[in-house]
């Protein structure tokens, strides 16, 4: 679902439960899976879970406000192949400052699909870049 993690194809062996993903480095989220076509653009798809945090985040954490709009603005910029290596930086360290430092779960889940997907999908992101 769109609070879980973005993985590869080679974890369709792996048992749905908490304790295999997490084994495996991935998580479940809520338990909802989002299964994508092959092919699917990796940072699209993190694009519209973004917009989806940011839109459904209540406001009252920095981390979570500002982190989110900084996150989507950074996927934006990949998007439309305006980024450079250092806006990828910064996204994975943006990411991981919004999930350590969010108030609630919706804030800490937002970037796991940032994070699972740099961490699965690394050159799909890269290949977006400038520079």
């Amino acid at each position: 679902g769109s609070s879980g993690s973005i993985i590869p194809a080679d974890f369709l062996d792996v048992p749905l439960d908490f304790a295999s993903m997490r084994e495996r480095g991935a998580g479940l989220g809520s338990g909802a899976l989002l299964i994508c076509a092959e092919g699917t653009d990796i940072v699209d798809l993190a694009y519209v879970l973004i917009r989806f945090f940011k839109a459904e985040s209540c406001g009252k954490c920095t981390p979570c406000r500002v982190g989110n709009m900084q996150m989507l603005e950074a996927l934006d910029r990949l998007r439309r192949g305006m980024a450079r290596r250092a806006d990828l930086e910064r996204l994975e360290e943006i990411a991981g400052y919004v999930q350590k430092a969010s108030f609630c779960g919706l804030g800490q889940a937002a970037p796991v699909p940032i994070l699972t997907g740099l961490k699965y999908f690394r050159e799909e992101f890269e290949a977006r870049v400038r520079d």
